[in-house]
C-alpha cells in the first residue's frame, strides 16, 4: 500500500469522444481529472510507474506516456470541492489503420504495485498518409431536432480530384454513426447552396448504414452524405474515411474530425471512483 496517511480520494471525469487523427504522428490526448484531495499521491507523477488505456477486461492495451500533469483550479461539484487537473498523454506508437475503441479506461499503475482504473469514454485513432489525389474545399453539416436533441443528419462536402474516382465506401470515426451510402449522392451546385432542400424534415435518423452503392466523383462535385445512428445522441464532432478506387487500387481520403455544430446541451456522463489510500 501507499506509505502515506490513510485518506479517501474521489476521482471524477466525464465520458468524452477522443480523436487522435493526423498525418504528423502528433498523438496526444488531454484527460480532465477532478480529485477530492489536492496533491493526492494518486495524481503525483513521481508515484506513477505506468499509464495506459485498456478495455474493461484489459485484453487491449494502449501504452501512454505522461507529457504533463497540471493543476488548473478548484471547482465545486455536488457541494464538495474538487481540484481539477489536466493530464496530457502521448500514445506511444503509430496507428496505421483507423481504430475506434468504445468504453476505454485510463489505468494508472503505481510503484506501490497498486492501480486505479477509470472510464474516460471512446477514442478514435489514425495516423493517415497525406493524399494529393483528392482534397476537399468545403465541408458543411445539416442538423435536425429529434425529441429536443439536435443531431447531425447530413454532410455536404465539395471534392476536388486529379482524376475521376469511384467511391466504394465511407467509414465514420464514431461507432454510433454509419453512412447510408445507398442514399448518398452527388448534388448540383445550385442545390448545394440551399442545405434545407437536401433532406426531408421527417428523415428517420435511426437505423443502419448501407454501403451497397458506388459513387463516381468528378473534380468539383458536391457529395451529400446521409447519416444513421444507433440511438438519439449528439455527436457534433465527426470525421470520416472515404475509400475509393483509382487505377484499380483502393485508396483513402480522410475527412479529419470537424465540429459541424455547436451546442451547450451535450450531456457528458460523469464517472466517479472512490479510492482508499492507506
Amino acid at each position: 500500500m501507499f506509505n502515506k496517511k490513510s485518506e479517501e480520494c474521489e476521482i471524477i471525469t466525464f465520458k468524452n469522444d477522443y480523436y487522435v487523427v493526423n498525418a504528423n504522428n502528433n498523438n496526444y490526448i488531454n484527460v480532465p481529472l477532478y480529485v477530492s484531495v489536492k496533491d493526492s499521491i494518486l495524481i503525483d507523477k513521481a508515484e506513477i510507474s505506468n499509464i495506459c488505456l485498456v478495455n474493461d477486461v484489459e485484453s487491449e492495451i494502449i501504452p501512454l506516456s505522461i507529457v504533463e500533469l497540471e493543476f488548473l483550479n478548484e471547482v465545486n461539484y455536488d457541494n464538495k470541492t474538487f481540484f481539477q487537473y489536466d493530464l496530457k498523454l502521448e500514445i506511444d506508437f503509430i496507428i496505421n489503420n483507423l481504430t475506434v475503441l468504445d468504453d476505454v479506461y485510463l489505468k494508472i499503475s503505481y510503484h506501490s504495485m497498486e492501480a486505479v482504473k477509470i472510464l474516460i469514454g471512446n477514442i478514435s485513432m489514425y495516423n493517415y498518409s497525406l493524399n494529393d489525389q483528392v482534397y476537399y474545399t468545403s465541408l458543411k453539416g445539416i442538423t435536425n431536432n429529434y425529441d429536443d436533441t439536435e443531431m447531425l443528419v447530413g454532410v455536404l462536402v465539395k471534392l476536388e480530384t486529379v482524376n475521376d474516382i469511384n467511391i466504394i465506401g465511407i467509414e465514420s470515426m464514431n461507432s454510433s454513426v454509419e453512412i447510408d451510402l445507398e442514399k448518398s449522392y452527388v448534388v448540383e451546385e445550385e442545390v448545394a447552396s440551399n442545405l434545407n432542400d437536401l433532406i426531408d424534415e421527417n428523415y428517420n435518423v435511426i437505423g443502419s448504414g448501407n454501403c451497397n452503392n458506388d459513387i463516381v466523383i468528378k473534380s468539383g462535385d458536391y457529395l451529400f452524405l446521409l447519416l444513421k445512428y444507433k440511438d438519439y445522441t449528439q455527436v457534433p464532432i465527426q470525421g470520416f474515411v472515404i475509400k475509393y478506387l483509382f487505377n484499380d487500387s483502393i485508396n483513402e481520403k480522410v475527412l479529419t474530425p470537424f465540429m459541424f455544430y455547436k451546442t451547450n446541451n451535450v450531456k457528458r456522463e460523469m464517472v466517479k471512483i472512490v479510492y482508499e489510500i492507506n
